[in-house]
């Protein structure tokens, strides 16, 4: 298994009980999201897998083709990605918590598919 000895299991515990840690990687067995909601877990899955398809991608050009974004650059799309999305272009505004306006718009398009969710909408249109 993943988590053999009580060292590795120890550490583990310590980091979910880390409430600032949504993301744990682990060497040659993926990864695992956490979230306050299913929501969140749910954005943060998608995001770290596009990332990481991303990387791959920009990988086959070669390692000298890639530029690194600065840090300054990787602060202020941290801090934008933190706010979420909203729907405040909407008559019927509301704050939505991270992942919910993502989650809403997904089940949507499930059930558009012809997939019965179930979902209960916040913002029904």
């Amino acid at each position: 298994g993943i988590f053999e000895t009580d060292e590795d299991k120890n550490e583990l515990r310590e980091k979910i009980k880390d409430r600032k840690i949504k993301l744990i990687f682990m060497r040659n067995h993926g990864f695992v999201a956490m979230g306050e909601t299913a929501e969140e877990a749910w954005l943060l899955t998608y995001y770290t897998v596009l990332a990481c398809e991303t990387q791959v991608k920009t990988m086959v050009g070669g390692m000298d083709n890639v530029i690194i974004p600065s840090e300054k650059s990787v602060q202020q799309a941290y801090e934008v990605a933190q706010r979420g999305a909203n729907n405040h272009d909407n008559k019927e505004w509301k704050q939505y918590r991270y992942g919910e306006f993502e989650w809403e718009a997904w089940m949507r398009e499930l059930d558009a598919r012809g997939y019965v969710t179930g979902h209960v909408y916040q913002a029904p249109h």
